[in-house]
């Protein structure tokens, strides 16, 4: 795990925003993203971790926002992450996780027990955000500007996750599925199937 996370054990919990590992931001999202996050600092007690990475050859003006936040802490932005984000969650110290709403994704933030907050990007991902409100373990963030990102919409999605008046409730159904989940783990129920098979001479 990279260095400058175990800074953060022991503060306030972190929101991971991770939007793919493929992502790149083009501008209206690059713009949008950074002014929820400000607004987020100063309203909440929280830290965030923001996997970032934007299309050339756009200018980082619209970054100066975060710098009080980057000086203090608060606030980490990097361009990759060595660790993988399951093993983040797994720590303990995520209590949000933003992202695009791929299987993966999804799925990591479902096992960890992780509120999350789905960003709707592209047609075939949408099934995943869907399933996470009707779950009850993830919000649907910018449905109404959607496939635009505003910062307001951004920010208020973001905050029904944190600190909403579904907040509380979110987050323990996604902790209870979690443990459930953590029962059982898939990679447990695959070796299984695996062995039955190899017993079984097919």
């Amino acid at each position: 795990m990279e260095n400058w996370l175990h800074g953060w054990h022991g503060r306030p919990p972190f929101s991971s925003i991770n939007i793919g590992g493929g992502f790149v931001y083009p501008e209206p999202h690059a713009l949008a993203m950074p002014q929820a996050i400000v607004r987020l600092l100063q309203n909440f007690p929280v830290q965030v971790l923001w996997k970032f990475r934007k299309e050339a050859p756009h200018s980082d003006d619209f970054m100066d926002g975060l710098v009080p936040f980057t000086n203090s802490g608060r606030l980490r932005v990097e361009h990759w992450l060595a660790a993988e984000p399951l093993s983040l969650m797994e720590t303990g110290n995520v209590t949000i996780s933003v992202h695009h709403g791929g299987s993966g994704e999804y799925h990591e933030a479902t096992s960890a027990g992780i509120l999350q907050v789905i960003l709707l990007l592209w047609r075939g991902l949408y099934g995943f955000a869907q399933l996470g409100e009707s779950v009850g373990v993830a919000v649907c963030g910018c449905r109404e500007p959607n496939p635009h990102w505003t910062p307001d919409r951004l920010y208020l999605d973001i905050v029904r996750a944190v600190q909403g008046s579904e907040s509380f409730a979110l987050q323990e159904k996604s902790r209870k599925l979690g443990l459930r989940l953590q029962q059982n783990p898939g990679r447990y129920i695959a070796a299984q199937e695996i062995e039955k098979l190899a017993g079984s001479g097919v």
